[in-house]
């Protein structure tokens, strides 16, 4: 019996549910830091004496060096481990974060945030390549909603933090206990969580995935000979491709990766422009934060609400469905600034805040969807890499969508109609996507495809 049989029959242990949470705090801790620099810019400001478009690389910094560290990252964690990579990025990002709350100027505090952007990037692909080795099958779907769901958590998080010691002490404090919380992960990291198996037996160490094994589920490895009959198995097709770019893969790479700017421009240009867009429109800004604590909680909620639908269903026709109601929901929001809400009409602006968190919880929907099929669909040597590539896609989206949603909002005259037609033209942009994709979860609704049927619909 292999390694991977084997997680398929034994009960979740205590040592599993430990590393699903040392993943999860760092995806959390990775949305905390990420945001508390949007949260402490207004204090900034003020304190530095500079304008908004000065400080609007600084904003964009950790995002591009994001977009540069998730390749990166998932093509080292392939080749040196998803621990050694995970745990170096948690050490860099933690280590930058508390120089950000040292920084005097915008070069400075931007070379930092990017800095930190590169650790923030190369834990992506890695925590879902790691989480996927260590656990069965049939809890992927959860385990990749916990950690999509870090991101706006860890947002979250980071206002209460910034509320909690901004009357207490000031916006660099906030920077330097950010910091540390990402360096007592990685200390908890260090101490707990394990190398895949996976990788440690396609390196020839044996003894150290032994050991990892016995450490993590309290029994041994297969026995030497049942596992130099799997070593010595014919390879499957999967198995013997060379890259993500292979026939076998290359539709599933370069869609995902598609799929995943779109939903990404959409996300954070309503999440990033939200406040603008309110505000704009006459509304208080105390419906602006009602309407970015929707877009996370719907986000949040429907992220695990979506996987027994999709089990049930399959990825496919769920993705499709889901970029539909986005569509729905960008049109409730364009009919509700359009006509005018600024007078007070209670229902328009319940509208407006509602339709802000379907799109919140849709985009989080298709963004979990694309996750788990982006684990599921690579052998584990390729994992990593080919989370990451798809990653980079949604990592490209958010720069262009936080740069171009301000020129489209300017071009406008603060009228919001360019950019809601833009984000409905990249909402129908991902259900071709969706259906390039060849590698989607199954529906229970219907027997598996048997492997020969699976390959002429692939080649079809």
């Amino acid at each position: 019996m292999t390694p991977t049989e084997q997680l398929e029959r034994l009960p979740l242990g205590r040592r599993q549910h430990a590393l699903v949470g040392i993943l999860s705090s760092a995806v959390v801790l990775d949305g905390l830091d990420v945001k508390i620099l949007a949260y402490a810019a207004p204090l900034i400001l003020a304190e530095w004496h500079i304008d908004k478009a000065s400080f609007g690389p600084v904003m964009a910094a950790a995002v591009i060096g994001m977009t540069i560290g998730t390749p990166i990252g998932g093509w080292a964690g392939d080749r040196l481990g998803r621990r050694a990579v995970i745990l170096a990025s948690l050490l860099l990002f933690g280590l930058a974060t508390i120089g950000a709350g040292m920084a005097h100027d915008p070069f400075s505090m931007g070379l930092l945030r990017f800095i930190s952007g590169l650790g923030f990037g190369a834990v992506t692909p890695n925590a879902y390549a790691l989480a996927a080795e260590w656990l069965p099958v049939k809890t992927r779907m959860r385990t990749t909603a916990l950690l999509t769901i870090g991101f706006p958590v860890g947002g979250m998080l980071g206002a209460l933090l910034m509320l909690a010691l901004l009357p207490l002490a000031g916006w660099r404090e906030c920077f330097y206990v950010a910091g540390a919380f990402t360096l007592v992960n990685f200390l908890v990291a260090s101490r707990w969580m394990p190398e895949s198996v996976q990788f440690l037996q396609a390196r020839g160490r044996t003894q150290a995935a032994a050991l990892a094994w016995r450490r993590t589920m309290g029994s041994d490895l297969p026995s030497s000979s049942a596992m130099a009959a799997d070593a010595h198995a014919p390879a499957s097709a999967e198995d013997s491709a060379g890259s993500i770019f292979s026939a076998m893969f290359i539709r599933t790479s370069l869609a995902t990766a598609a799929c995943y700017f779109s939903i990404q421009f959409i996300s954070y240009a309503v999440a990033s422009w939200g406040p603008v867009i309110f505000t704009s429109a006459g509304l208080p800004i105390s419906d602006a934060l009602l309407g970015s604590i929707s877009f996370n909680v719907f986000a949040i909620v429907l992220t695990f609400a979506v996987i027994p639908v999709a089990r049930r269903f399959g990825s496919r026709l769920t993705m499709l469905a889901s970029c539909v109601l986005i569509l729905g929901a960008i049109a409730i929001m364009a009919y509700c600034l359009l006509r005018g809400i600024s007078g007070g009409s209670l229902a328009g602006r319940g509208a407006l805040i509602l339709s802000f968190g379907l799109v919140g919880g849709l985009c989080g929907v298709v963004f979990q969807l694309l996750n788990a099929i982006a684990t599921n669909a690579y052998p584990s040597r390729l994992r990593a890499t080919g989370v990451g590539f798809a990653a980079t896609g949604g990592r490209a989206g958010a720069i262009v969508a936080i740069l171009a949603g301000g020129v489209l909002l300017t071009w406008g005259g603060d009228n919001p109609s360019m950019l809601l037609l833009l984000l409905g033209a990249l909402a129908v942009s991902i259900m071709p996507g969706a259906l390039m994709i060849d590698r989607h979860l199954e529906s229970t609704l219907r027997p598996p495809l048997a492997d020969g049927e699976r390959a002429l619909r692939r080649a079809s």
